[in-house]
């Protein structure tokens, strides 16, 4: 995927429709896949995946907006959501 420099998501448009397509070939054509959503655009492609077949775990962005804790509003960063041992539990359990 491409961006212009210091310009995060400038090339949206043109990865969208390819991305989506992709997730949901992804979802369709196979079984117990980790979809890992960080961020609240990738969140919002939850719809294209098959939760009968497939687990999401999402979470915060791994950006440095996210990946220190916020000390006005005391939220969690993004390295206190254990999110690659919830893969591993999903994955260990299939």
């Amino acid at each position: 995927m491409t961006v212009v420099k210091g310009k995060s998501n400038s090339h949206k448009k043109v990865w969208a429709k390819f991305t989506d397509n992709l997730i949901k070939y992804i979802s369709d054509k196979t079984e117990n896949v980790v979809f890992i959503l960080w961020g609240n655009f990738a969140k919002s492609k939850a719809n294209l995946i098959d939760l009968s077949k497939h687990n999401i775990v999402s979470g915060l962005h791994p950006s440095p907006l996210s990946a220190r804790y916020n000390l006005k509003g005391g939220n969690k960063s993004f390295f206190d959501h254990n999110q690659f041992n919830r893969v591993n539990d999903y994955l260990e359990k299939k």
